[in-house]
Formats: structure tokens, C-alpha cells, sequence
């Protein structure tokens, strides 16, 4: 017969053991005072070259069946796009039309400026998915100016923001996410709302709509722009479900994001662009009517 080796070894229990402490210690003290962020960012520094390469099989496989698409769908994407192209062409000349009038009209109400968003593309590297995570890291940090906050867009929606970064990559948070929330506004009836996520993806929850609001279902939700983090007049989600509870205050309803999280590839990065506007000139100010004139000198008179 042959003897049954022990294998139990109380000396790898103890260290693993230790090892667990260890790893509880650090994550308490990096929750309560964030001290080991120094860490995190030397970390992502070494394994960013390891993401791409992770990626990399992916990314090719993707490349490659863009390539090898068909002559009939590149020919009609290539009709669809000029046609897009010229829409464009002409609605910027109408743009530009109207934000060369505006400017005008600033300058002689002696307005504050608005601000004028520019944008980049990033790639997104890896994804976190959970119920009670929905993150994902993308190409693009500290040195390309992306900051905490920022907002992310996907296809002219928003899809998120930037919560954490290093120098080359950060972290985006999606909408579905259940610790974020974005102010929002019903496109139909103008009511505003709150929409945070579930942790289901492209799931989101509308709070503080009253029971007696007019919700219903494929009612569309824009960004509202409230706060100044958002740009504003975004699609976010549309309405899938709307339930009525008699103790409840408020409604419950349930939107799905216009954003389809298993798709996107790639990211818009929106950045705020002050556009400063010059002065009234003495021109300007000699232009106005003797009317208007002695009306401004009577109230320095005055």
C-alpha cells in the first residue's frame, strides 16, 4: 500500500494569509487618503505597452475584415458619405453664418463669450464589466491634456468621462455605470431629470420624475448641460419602460442608452475652448445714434 502524501502546508496557509492583509491594508489606506496614486500611475506607465499588446490581435482582426469588406458596401458607403459631406459643407456655412452674427451681436451687447467645444478620437484598450463596475481604459492621458471630469462622446452621444489618468492612458466611466449620473431633460416636454446608471448595460434609471409627469415610452433624453460638465443637447437614452407605483412619488422608469457599449471601438474626447471676444471699438461706439449718445451722456451727467 502506498502512504497518501500530506499535502497541507502550514507555512504557504500563513503566508498567503499575509498576503491577504497586506492587500486589505493597501486598499483601505488608497480608499481613505488616495495615497497610492503615485503607484497607480508608475503602474499604468509599465503595463500600458502590455495592453497594447494584448489588444493588438484584436485590433488586427479588426482591421483586416475592414479591409477585406466588399466593393458593393465600400461603393455605397462612399455615395452615402458625400452626400453626408456636402449636407455638412453647407450646414457649416450656415453655422458659420450665424456664429459670425452672434459674435457681432456680443460685441455690441458687450456679452460674456460662450464656450466652443474641439474634440479627439481615442481608442479604447481594455473593458471592465460588472454589476457594480462598468469602466474601460483608453490610448490617450495626461500628456494628449485629458483631465478628470472630462466628458467622452460616442457617434454624437454621450457615452461617459474621464474618472481617472495617467500619462498615457485613463479611465473612462460609462453612463451605465451605477455610481454615475447625468442631468438630462425630456426632448418632448422639456422636464428635467436625473439619469443614473443600473450596472445592467446600456441600462439607465430616470430619478426625480414625479408620478404625475407626462413620461412616456421612446420619449427621448438629452444632456442638459447643467453643471458645465456636459455639453448640452446630447442624445443619452430613450425611454424603454415606465411603471407607476401607488406609495412611490415618483415615477420608475427605465431608459436604454443610445450608446451601444458592445460596439464602440473607439471614443470622442471633448475639451472646452474659450473664444475671446475683442471689444467694442471706437468705431462701434461712433456708429451708435446721437439718440443714443445723448442718452449715455445724460446718465454720466446724471
Amino acid at each position: 500500500m502506498h502512504n497518501t502524501p500530506n499535502t497541507s502546508n502550514p507555512q504557504l496557509l500563513l503566508q498567503f494569509m499575509l498576503f491577504i492583509l497586506l492587500s486589505l491594508s493597501f486598499m483601505v489606506l488608497d480608499y481613505k487618503n488616495n495615497s497610492l496614486a503615485s503607484v497607480r500611475t508608475a503602474l499604468s506607465i509599465l503595463v500600458y505597452p502590455l495592453q497594447m499588446l494584448v489588444d493588438l490581435p484584436q485590433e488586427t482582426a479588426y482591421r483586416v475584415s475592414e479591409f477585406f469588406s466588399t466593393h458593393n458596401t465600400l461603393a455605397t458607403e462612399n455615395y452615402a458619405f458625400r452626400k453626408q459631406l456636402e449636407f455638412s459643407s453647407a450646414q457649416q456655412k450656415l453655422f458659420q453664418g450665424l456664429k459670425t452674427e452672434n459674435e457681432n451681436l456680443r460685441r455690441q451687447l458687450q456679452a460674456k463669450p460662450n464656450n466652443y467645444n474641439k474634440f479627439s478620437l481615442a481608442d479604447i484598450l481594455s473593458i471592465t464589466r460588472g454589476s457594480f463596475k462598468q469602466e474601460l481604459v483608453i490610448n490617450a492621458g495626461n500628456d494628449q491634456g485629458i483631465t478628470i471630469g472630462q466628458p467622452v462622446l460616442s457617434l454624437g452621444n454621450i457615452y461617459g468621462q474621464i474618472i481617472e489618468t495617467a500619462p498615457y492612458t485613463s479611465v473612462v466611466i460609462q453612463l451605465s455605470d451605477p455610481h454615475h449620473t447625468i442631468p438630462v431633460y425630456n426632448k418632448r416636454t422639456g422636464q428635467s431629470a436625473l439619469a443614473t446608471g443600473t450596472g445592467e448595460l446600456n441600462m439607465l434609471k430616470l430619478k426625480d420624475v414625479v408620478a404625475n409627469a407626462d413620461v412616456r415610452n421612446n420619449d427621448v433624453y438629452m444632456s442638459s448641460g447643467f453643471g458645465q460638465l456636459f455639453p448640452a443637447n446630447y442624445p443619452v437614452a430613450k425611454v424603454v419602460e415606465v411603471k407607476f407605483e401607488p406609495d412611490n412619488p415618483f415615477l420608475n422608469v427605465q431608459a436604454k442608452t443610445f450608446v451601444n457599449y458592445d460596439t464602440v471601438r473607439e471614443v470622442l474626447l471633448v475639451w472646452k475652448e474659450k473664444v475671446i471676444v475683442p471689444p467694442v471699438s471706437d468705431e462701434s461706439q461712433k456708429s451708435q445714434s446721437p439718440s443714443e449718445n445723448k442718452d449715455k451722456e445724460k446718465k454720466n451727467n446724471g
